[in-house]
């Protein structure tokens, strides 16, 4: 009977032993494949800012083309305004000295 009982108990440490190595097995197979997932869900991010990164690279091109038109186009419109800013100054000494009395205007 006693080696019965040695016997029974050493399959129950041996089935027990068994389980305990299934169960690391099966939890080191989870943990790769949440390992596995988080690696993608990481690489899908990636992607995604990469992209967006270019898209925003594009707009900042095209944002800084416009910007230099409107500066050549401000700088032109700044150039017209001293011509007429001129011109005006020209006309009203013009009108200042005809509408001065003849001896004045000398």
């Amino acid at each position: 009977m006693e080696t019965l009982g040695l016997v029974l108990r050493g399959a129950w440490a041996g089935h027990s032993l068994l389980h305990s190595l299934l169960y690391i097995e099966a939890w080191s197979s989870f943990t790769q494949l949440l390992l596995q997932d988080s690696i993608r869900q990481q690489d899908w991010k990636i992607e995604r800012i990469a992209r967006d990164n270019r898209a925003l690279e594009l707009q900042n091109t095209e944002l800084r083309s416009q910007l230099q038109e409107v500066k050549t186009e401000n700088l032109e419109v700044s150039e017209k305004i001293i011509l007429l800013d001129e011109e005006v100054s020209m006309l009203v000494m013009l009108e200042t000295r005809s509408t001065l009395p003849k001896c004045q205007a000398r």
